[in-house]
């Protein structure tokens, strides 16, 4: 005999309070399990955005790296003086 049916014969609780416990005691572990599936949901959108962002980063840390060797290549050939002619 469960807990519920000996709480019913004892008449300390009614049988609508009884249904209505179990019917609540429901929702709550539908309403944890979507959470959870909620939860998962938006960790992986959050790692998604996270990737994009070290991608993005990624690839602007090498066109400022290549944009910083021309500028080098362009200063160093104009710094370059002619040879003194003796």
């Amino acid at each position: 005999m469960s807990l519920r049916d000996e709480l019913l014969k004892a008449g300390l609780v009614s049988a609508d309070r009884a249904k209505k416990l179990e019917s609540d005691t429901r929702n709550q572990q539908h309403q944890s399990k979507k959470n959870k599936t909620l939860a998962a949901e938006e960790a992986a959108r959050q790692a998604e955005a996270r990737r994009r962002a070290e991608a993005e980063a990624a690839r602007k840390r090498e066109q400022d790296r290549q944009l910083n060797q021309k500028r080098e290549a362009e200063s160093n050939a104009g710094n370059r003086s002619p040879a003194p002619v003796s």
